[in-house]
């Protein structure tokens, strides 16, 4: 087989967003239960996962604000759910600059 380290390093090479503990912990995190055999890997993450993740690493949501500028002007957790928007965040302008991306 190939050696996960070589995609791994053909991401950080093509990635606009490169991020190198995200990358090579998202590479271990997929490929050590098949060496392993313990279990098949996983097919993805698990949303509940990523988002609290996201919360412990990056409590501000500075990431998706610098990469969805769209976003900034929301608090951190709704800019890490922005589906949770309440209608008088909308009302507030906010749903206007989401709006502008359509």
């Amino acid at each position: 087989g190939i050696d996960w380290r070589m995609g791994a390093e053909w991401f950080e090479h093509v990635l606009l967003d490169y991020e190198p503990a995200a990358n090579w912990f998202n590479w271990v995190y997929r490929c050590l239960p098949a060496i392993a055999k313990s279990q098949q890997p996983r097919t993805h993450l698990q949303t509940v996962e990523t988002l609290i993740w996201a919360a412990q690493h990056d409590p501000d949501a500075n990431y998706i604000k610098r990469w969805v500028p769209e976003l900034q002007a929301l608090q951190p957790t709704t800019t890490r759910e922005p589906w949770r928007l309440t209608l008088s965040e909308e009302a507030g302008g906010i749903a206007q600059t989401l709006g502008e991306l359509k």
